[in-house]
């Protein structure tokens, strides 16, 4: 017959054991959050860069004596 403690200690082994598992889950999750922010940033990146009035080429090569 069990002891009362052996019952109290396999109440708690359960949900311990799951701990790793959901380390493993949230990290995954946060991986691809951060993945998903970064994409998102890119793409602004790129919208701005296409815009016409927020850079220009032209000028951009001569600023370095592209032209010289």
């Amino acid at each position: 017959m069990p002891s009362p403690s052996d019952e109290t200690d396999r109440d708690f082994a359960s949900p311990a054991d799951e701990i790793p598992q959901r380390a493993r889950l949230w990290r995954a999750i946060d991986a691809s959050t951060s993945e998903l922010v970064d994409a998102k940033r890119r793409l602004e990146l790129a919208e701005l860069i296409a815009e016409p009035i927020r850079f220009d080429f032209a000028a951009a090569e001569e600023a370095w004596g592209g032209n010289s």
